[in-house]
């Protein structure tokens, strides 16, 4: 049963997409990656996996690189149905986005307080008075306004804010996030010119692209490392890509006729390793929907494959961190729907590989740097895979991703999760919160 919300909507595409290019379907973007391609991946905001006790924010900074931030958008402190920090937490989220006042009921202390409580860290804007976030635990960062180019919000505010916050608190860093449409230039005519003094005045960087329930687009899913790899090229800076996860009802009201939907679970593990191949340092979902409106319309199978993928993302989080020199010089794929990530930690050579289509494929993988006539493990897969001098094989599943390791004689690579073992622990956990009453069938 949809519910109402008593505080202030959010959506990062409500206020800002251009309607009448969805309608007219005027801006259906062709595939602009073709071929093979390989993104590493160097981050600055390396952290430790969620701490037992509070932490000052800039003694995570590049101290303990095992945290690969997965965060969610604007979520309540005052739980509703499912919806609460400690389920946002058993599905693998270990960030929250912005400080959700629900209607003005919840305070900001509140808000921080009920994070701490849940071993969650924060993204979110500074307290009126910036001294009393200073010593706030968990605080990894302040947020600037939302979509700030899409909103009329000029450089020089944001410039205003970064001043401000740094001259009373200079070791937490500040984060921006922008319209990845406006980015890739799905809508409106900003440049890489326009963006440079918005990126000034921000540490990290983030944007959203929904190719699925924003733009009616499914064949577009590419679109999203290809945002995400063009704002860390005009940046160089940490950063970070929103997925989405639900329907957001967009159009429900303007264009009931329009069949909009949201991401299927495939569509989502997809988007997700597109954005991390491109040059992702930390993954933010976007599961609210409108008209009405709801803080999770994320569907329960959606539910359990963020869970599964947050799991296999958390085990990787020092191999996406490595800064180390990549063992692999040159990779590529007799199959055009296939890209990767390769990176290198103590030794270990990890090759992650997606499929970014919606079919089933094989594909010949040449990889310059591989020990001839060794083997590769398959992680989580319980298998392994032979190499022809340089080269080995695989299937791929829709948006299938399969990660690789080359261990030297000696060595461990990181453990990946069992798929089964994580889908029964969600599993598990929703059975659990049902004999407690507290999940209806509609909601997630």
């Amino acid at each position: 049963m949809a519910w109402q919300c008593s505080g202030t909507s959010r959506s990062t595409r409500a206020d800002s997409l251009d309607t009448q290019s969805v309608a007219g379907k005027k801006r259906r973007p062709r595939r602009s990656l073709t071929g093979p391609s390989v993104a590493l991946l160097s981050i600055v905001t390396a952290a430790a996996l969620m701490p037992s006790s509070p932490t000052r924010a800039d003694s995570l900074i590049a101290d303990q690189p095992g945290y690969f931030p997965i965060g969610v958008f604007y979520q309540p402190a005052n739980p509703i149905v499912t919806t609460s920090f400690a389920v946002w937490k058993g599905r693998g989220i270990n960030t929250l986005v912005g400080f959700e006042q629900q209607g003005a009921t919840v305070s900001i202390d509140q808000w921080s307080q009920a994070a701490v409580d849940a071993g969650l860290y924060m993204i979110r804007e500074p307290r009126d008075n910036i001294a009393d976030d200073i010593n706030q635990p968990n605080l990894i960062a302040y947020l600037q306004p939302d979509e700030p180019e899409s909103k009329g919000i000029t450089a020089d505010s944001l410039q205003s804010n970064y001043d401000t916050w740094k001259a009373a608190d200079p070791s937490r860093p500040i984060l921006t996030n922008f319209d990845g449409s406006r980015v890739v230039g799905w809508q409106g005519n900003l440049k890489q010119a326009d963006y440079a003094p918005y990126i000034q005045a921000a540490d990290w960087v983030a944007q959203d692209i929904y190719p699925v329930t924003g733009w009616l687009n499914p064949g577009a899913l590419n679109i999203v490392g290809q945002a995400t790899g063009t704002l860390k090229g005009w940046s160089n800076k940490p950063t970070f890509a929103y997925i989405e996860t639900s329907n957001q009802r967009l159009f429900a009201a303007s264009h009931p006729t329009w069949g909009e939907r949201g991401p299927t679970r495939d569509e989502v593990r997809g988007e997700t390793w597109d954005a991390i191949i491109h040059g992702a340092n930390g993954i933010m979902y976007f599961t609210q929907s409108f008209n009405a409106f709801r803080f999770d319309a994320t569907p329960i199978d959606v539910t359990a494959e963020m869970t599964r993928q947050n799991g296999i993302i958390t085990s990787l989080g020092a191999v996406l961190n490595s800064g180390e020199d990549p063992q692999i010089s040159n990779i590529t794929f007799d199959n055009g729907n296939l890209e990767a990530l390769v990176k290198t930690l103590d030794g270990v050579t990890y090759v992650i590989v997606l499929n970014l289509s919606n079919g089933w494929v094989s594909g010949n993988i040449t990889a310059d740097g591989l020990v001839l006539g060794g083997a590769l493990q398959v992680l989580g897969e319980g298998r392994d895979l032979l190499i022809n001098g340089n080269e080995f094989s695989d299937s791929f599943g829709p948006y299938g991703v399969h990660i690789y390791a080359q261990v030297p004689l000696g060595l461990a690579a990181v453990q990946v999760p069992e798929p089964t073992s994580v889908a029964a622990f969600f599993a598990a956990a929703v059975i659990f919160l049902r004999r407690r009453g507290r999940v209806s069938r509609t909601t997630s």
